[in-house]
């Protein structure tokens, strides 16, 4: 299996489970749609990515041990982490208006450093593009450029990985998650744990590594999910100033205490809502969507199919549903109900085959030479089918946009040079 397409299976399996185990009162036939989707929009995916490749291959395995990065760029770790941390320190103050010390001396107060930061980022009109928002947006750029490239040259691309070089990627982890904290969010830490999952499972393949259940590989993953659900479990309660929030997420998404897990262990029901509110609402509100208004007559039916539905229907918008039909609250929006609106069905299906076959052709590539930008597409390929059912990750986030501008503009610049 292409192990892209292998980790987005693993992925929408969790997906799949939290929403048929949570302890929420958002059941399993209210996301069944929206999940039926994710899974036929994966095998679509799937189809393209996979046809005719097999990383059994000898070729997979016997791969070259030059590397491009590993050998001649690591020297400028050191500067890469330097400037990552005065580029965290820069945008945090720009969107939250908190130094350093007022970041952390909002956190021994137990200050809502997300309300904070509502507060500040509505009061300032960071909403709207302005000039003085682009040193902020590129420093974030900088900041998450430093995170894949770093992330990818040691973890992927160096065979021997060097007490040092981890603590120049801690630097630089912790810059962006300064970045995160500073805004009461846990949305940086979210894609570094991805990110790491990403580089730790091509390492494996790259190298032909073991990947048994107790391999070195899953304790890390494990111990850095467990600080993670830890993280976000924090910052959820802290939004609400430390008071009880585990009755509801939205007014229909709520605590269900009759469950057979709230019996079992009432902690990990209040979790499992915590992380539904922000992995399984947005399979939830593709559920709403394609129930209650796409199957709901012939016309929006046919209009959904093809690109650009609000043109013919001014009624139809991405956050349609929100207080009308559901209560969305400060739940994130799919890519996959975004992109249906834009661009159609059949378009989004073409699309995520034609995506699987550019990732199957470049695998090959990516796991026979020591090329940091293919890494870097095969994960923003990665990023965008986690964020597909859930949210919009991607697209979301300037700094992320621009990464894949940057990414796309250097591969196919390059492949123009080499064809000419």
């Amino acid at each position: 299996m292409n192990p892209v397409s292998s980790l987005i299976f693993k992925w929408y399996l969790f997906l799949t489970f939290l929403a048929i185990f949570s302890s929420t009162t958002v059941d399993f036939i209210s996301v069944f749609s929206g999940l039926i989707l994710a899974w036929f929009v994966f095998t679509v995916f799937f189809i393209g990515a996979n046809k005719t490749i097999s990383l059994s291959n000898k070729a997979l395995t016997s791969i070259s041990t030059r590397s491009n990065l590993g050998d001649c760029k690591l020297y400028s770790l050191p500067i890469i982490s330097f400037f990552s941390v005065i580029s965290s320190f820069y945008a945090a103050y720009f969107y939250t208006g908190k130094t350093f010390l007022e970041v952390f001396s909002a956190l021994a107060l137990n200050v809502s450093l997300y309300n904070e930061y509502q507060k500040y980022f509505a009061s300032q009109g960071l909403g709207t593009f302005s000039l003085i928002k682009i040193p902020a947006i590129l420093s974030m750029l900088y900041l998450k450029v430093s995170v894949v490239y770093s992330f990818l040259s040691i973890f992927v691309l160096t065979r021997k990985v060097k007490v040092i070089n981890i603590f120049w990627i801690l630097i630089i982890a912790f810059s962006s998650l300064y970045f995160s904290l500073s805004r009461g969010t846990s949305f940086e830490f979210f894609e570094l744990l991805l990110l790491l999952w990403f580089c730790l499972s091509m390492r494996t393949i790259r190298y032909n590594h073991r990947n048994s259940v107790f391999s070195r590989k899953n304790i890390v993953m494990a111990v850095i999910g467990f600080a993670a659900l830890t993280l976000y479990s924090y910052n959820i309660s802290a939004r609400y100033s430390f008071r009880d929030v585990s009755t509801c997420i939205t007014l229909e998404m709520c605590l269900d205490d009759e469950t057979l897990l709230y019996f079992v262990s009432s902690p990990i029901a209040e979790l499992t809502l915590k992380l539904s509110g922000y992995f399984t609402f947005g399979i939830y509100y593709t559920s709403v969507f394609l129930n209650d208004f796409w199957l709901s007559s012939f016309k929006q039916f046919m209009i959904l199919l093809f690109p650009f539905a609000s043109f013919y229907d001014d009624t139809v918008s991405i956050k349609m549903l929100c207080d009308v039909t559901i209560d969305c609250g400060a739940a994130w929006i799919p890519d996959i109900v975004i992109y249906i609106i834009n661009a159609g069905f059949i378009l989004i299906f073409l699309a995520s085959y034609l995506v699987g076959r550019f990732i199957r052709g470049i695998t090959f590539v990516a796991f026979s030479e020591s090329d940091v930008i293919i890494y870097a597409i095969l994960y923003l390929a990665f990023l965008s089918l986690v964020s597909l059912p859930v949210g919009n990750f991607l697209t979301i986030s300037s700094a992320n946009v621009l990464l894949l501008v940057l990414v796309s503009t250097v591969y196919f610049f390059r492949k123009v040079m080499k064809n000419s």
